[in-house]
């Protein structure tokens, strides 16, 4: 964790006109004219760019260069104390965070969006209703917003530049997607897919851990059997676990799986117990939706590890998703249409004009088809919102990797042509031509009632811990939840929740907005 600022932090040191605060989690590396680099994460074996060279680029202010051609997952800052200057920067694909936080002449970059809430609190009044609207809709703020007003999240392959004196930071992107000609060829796409996703796996192995010393969550679906047999071809042998009920057909698919990868997978069974991570989740990952706090049940009675492994983003570029496929949707489509495929469960109607015209200006800049401005609004979730889902996340602070977060795959994702992924078509193809130990064929799935793995209404049937940690997470737990739903106050809601008198629907409507209010008790 790093956050610079021209104001003075509590337990920060004063570099020149800037103060700093880090952890350990970041590595400095100070150059002999007395400006340091603050890296954070990884770069990848085969990257041709070093930290040690991004610090002399920055020394010789040259960095954008180098950072283009940087491999790996990471953000980072450049402090120069003589010169009164300040970058900040992340990886191509923001897997890292950079956020700024802009209050007149004060500025504030950082890595970490709790930490740096924490060093410059905000007052009440400070709750940015619009990125609260946008994440009802959406599941995510567009225009990088929080919940914060004063704070903006970075796009993907940002640096960032501020002076010590003042002035807002400056923003611009070191790296912009090439939208290639779409490949040519299903067979011949399917092996190069292959090797691009092989490939990405043992950069990942790569990075140092011992082959036993992986979590991977098993599912039974399509994503965590690519993952699981790239890990193994590469040399890895995870700890598998699947988190939702044994006794589910997708458990019974995850211990068939699991056999034919040759790996063990554990039952932790322990979803009852989700709402003891409320407060970890909303002093770690402050956005991120309370109800993912269900994806780390049961990892702390798992062998000791040191990372995560999983399918992220998979679903963007392989098997697309109900909102690139979704049947009839027009080629020039409205802004209506956008919100129609992306708003969820949660969304208020009476908000929808306002996202609407929110949705118009995000993608007024992105050129071409519908399917591009939908892969591009998909990005924005996962770049916003997803990755911070605890089937992502580790609350132990572990790093999190998966094959398809690799610049290559997705580079060569985004050229398959529509028609290939309807269906998971190009996905199963994948699987039967090189892993036919784990395709559909020999391992299958019953999709009918697959959402009873993960019960969320018995999980909270009685669930005194729910109902003390939503107490403990909401300013006033007689307040009236806000909305169209009318549910009535925090407490009398969870109540009903737990007494099993709310659809599944409403429980996820509940959870968000218990996700902001417990943002506004722990930050504003």
């Amino acid at each position: 964790m790093f956050i610079i600022s021209n104001t003075p932090l509590q337990n920060s040191t004063a570099e020149g006109e800037f103060w700093l605060l880090s952890d350990d989690s970041a590595r400095t590396i100070r150059q002999p004219d007395g400006s340091l680099l603050l890296f954070e994460g990884n770069l990848y074996p085969d990257s041709p760019v070093t930290t040690a060279d991004l610090a002399q680029q920055f020394a010789a202010g040259r960095p954008a260069q180098r950072l283009a051609e940087a491999k790996g997952q990471y953000s980072g800052a450049h402090l120069d104390p003589a010169g009164g200057t300040v970058h900040a920067f992340n990886d191509h694909l923001g897997v890292h965070d950079v956020f700024i936080r802009q209050s007149g002449d004060s500025f504030a970059l950082g890595n970490d969006l709790g930490a740096l809430l924490r060093a410059l609190p905000t007052t009440a009044d400070e709750l940015d209703e619009t990125a609260v609207e946008d994440y009802f809709a959406l599941e995510f703020a567009l225009g990088g917003r929080t919940f914060a007003r004063s704070v903006r999240r970075a796009s993907p392959a940002a640096l960032i530049t501020a002076e010590a004196r003042g002035g807002a930071p400056r923003a611009e992107r070191y790296w912009q997607w090439q939208h290639e000609p779409a490949v040519e060829g299903f067979d011949d796409a399917v092996d190069a897919m292959y090797e691009l996703l092989l490939g990405a796996t043992r950069r990942i192995a790569a990075l140092g851990s011992a082959p036993e010393r992986w979590c991977l969550g098993l599912s039974g679906g399509l994503d965590s059997r690519v993952v699981g047999a790239l890990a193994r071809t590469a040399g890895l042998r995870p700890h598998g676990y699947f988190f939702g009920e044994r006794e589910s057909d997708a458990g019974s698919v995850t211990g068939q799986l699991a056999t034919a990868l040759g790996i063990e997978v554990r039952f932790p069974g322990r979803n009852r117990e989700f709402p003891a991570h409320f407060a970890t989740s909303l002093d770690r990952f402050p956005m991120a939706n309370l109800e993912w706090c269900k994806y780390v049940t049961g990892r702390d009675r798992l062998p000791d590890y040191d990372a995560l492994l999983s399918g992220r983003r998979a679903e963007l570029f392989l098997r697309g998703t109900a909102q690139y496929f979704r049947s009839g949707f027009p080629e020039r489509a409205t802004p209506e249409d956008f919100y129609d495929a992306f708003a969820g469960t949660s969304a208020d109607e009476g908000h929808r004009k306002p996202v609407c015209a929110r949705l118009e200006a995000e993608l007024r800049d992105v050129p071409g088809s519908s399917l591009r401005k939908r892969r591009h609004l998909g990005q924005l979730r996962m770049h916003s919102s997803w990755k911070d889902c605890a089937l992502f996340r580790d609350f132990a602070g572990r790093p999190h990797y998966s094959p398809f977060d690799d610049l290559d795959v997705i580079s060569y994702g985004l050229r398959l042509p529509p028609e290939w992924q309807r269906g998971a078509r190009f996905h199963r193809a994948l699987l039967e031509r090189h892993f036919p130990h784990v395709a559909e064929s020999r391992i299958r799935r019953d999709e009918v009632g697959n959402n009873d793995n993960k019960p969320l209404e018995r999980w909270l049937s009685g669930n005194e811990d729910f109902l003390r940690a939503v107490r403990e997470c909401v300013p006033d737990p007689a307040e009236p939840v806000p909305g169209e739903r009318s549910l009535g106050s925090y407490e009398e809601t969870a109540r009903r929740i737990s007494e099993g008198r709310h659809s599944r629907n409403e429980i996820h409507y509940f959870f968000r907005r218990l996700t902001v209010a417990g943002f506004r008790k722990a930050y504003l």
